[in-house]
C-alpha cells in the first residue's frame, strides 16, 4: 500500500472512529500529541538538569550569551525544517556553513566591501544546497548518503581555502559593522586578540573553559581589564 492509499484509508476510517466514540473529542488531546510539546519538555528537562546543580547557568547574562552564541544554529535549524518536512535530511549544513564563512571572511580580508560579500556568501550557500538537491534527485540517491558526503566535501574545501589557519586581519572597523551596531543589531565577534577587542567592541564577555568569568564594557574596556578577567577561576 502506497503512502497515498494509506492516507486515504486512514481518512475513510476516521469518521467511523468518531462515531464509535460518540463524535466527541477531548479538546486538550491535540495539544498533548503535538510534536512541539515533546521538544519543549526535553528542553525544560535539560535546563533543569543543568541549572539545578549549576545555578550560575540560569544567570540572565549567561542565558543571553548562550542565546546569542547559538543564533547560527537556530538559522540552520530553520532551514532544516523544510527538508525534514519532506522526509529528507541534510547533514551538510555544518560543512556548508563553515565554507560560506570562510568565503565571506576571505573576500572581506582581500578588500571586498562587506555589503557585497554578504550576498556572495548567500549565493554560495544556495549553490551548495542546489548541488545537494541535484545529486539526490538525478542519481536517485538517499539524501542521507549524499549530504554525508558533501558534509566532508564542503568542510574540506573551506579548510583548504583557509589554508588550515584562522583567518585574521579582518577590517572590523569597517562602516558595515558600525552601521549594524548603530541600528541596534548585535555584532558578535569571537577573538583572542585583546587589542582588536578593545578597538572594535563596546562590551566583551570573557569565557574561560566555557564559563563567563568577566564582563567589561565602556571606559573599563582595556587590555589590562580583559587580561585580569581571563585570569579569574572558571570554577565555583
Amino acid at each position: 500500500m502506497t503512502d497515498t492509499e494509506r492516507a486515504v484509508d486512514d481518512a475513510s476510517h476516521a469518521p467511523r472512529a468518531r462515531e464509535r466514540n460518540g463524535g466527541k473529542r477531548w479538546p486538550g488531546r491535540r495539544l498533548l500529541v503535538r510534536d512541539e510539546l515533546g521538544v519543549l519538555l526535553v528542553l525544560a528537562l535539560l535546563v533543569a538538569g543543568i541549572g539545578i546543580p549549576y545555578p550560575d547557568f540560569l544567570d540572565t547574562d549567561n542565558l543571553l550569551s548562550t542565546a546569542h552564541n547559538s543564533v547560527y544554529i537556530s538559522l540552520m535549524a530553520c532551514g532544516m525544517v523544510f527538508a525534514l518536512a519532506m522526509r529528507e535530511v541534510d547533514l551538510s549544513v555544518g560543512g556548508g556553513y563553515a565554507m560560506c564563512l570562510v568565503v565571506g571572511a576571505l573576500l572581506v580580508r582581500e578588500g571586498v566591501p562587506p555589503w557585497l560579500a554578504v550576498p556572495v556568501v548567500l549565493v554560495t550557500g544556495i549553490v551548495l544546497g542546489v548541488f545537494n538537491a541535484l545529486v539526490t534527485t538525478l542519481l536517485a540517491l538517499p539524501s542521507f548518503i549524499v549530504t554525508l558526503g558533501t558534509l566532508m566535501l564542503y568542510r574540506g574545501v573551506g579548510l583548504a581555502l583557509a589554508d588550515g589557519k584562522q583567518i585574521t586581519d579582518l577590517p572590523l572597523d569597517d562602516s558595515f559593522f558600525g552601521e549594524l551596531a548603530a541600528g541596534g543589531a548585535a555584532v558578535l565577534i569571537a577573538s583572542t586578540d585583546l587589542a582588536e577587542l578593545t578597538e572594535v567592541c563596546d562590551r566583551v564577555l570573557v569565557f574561560v573553559r566555557g564559563r563567563v568569568t568577566g564582563e567589561v564594557s565602556g571606559s573599563r574596556l582595556t587590555e589590562r581589564s580583559l587580561a585580569v578577567a581571563m585570569q579569574r577561576p572558571s570554577g565555583g
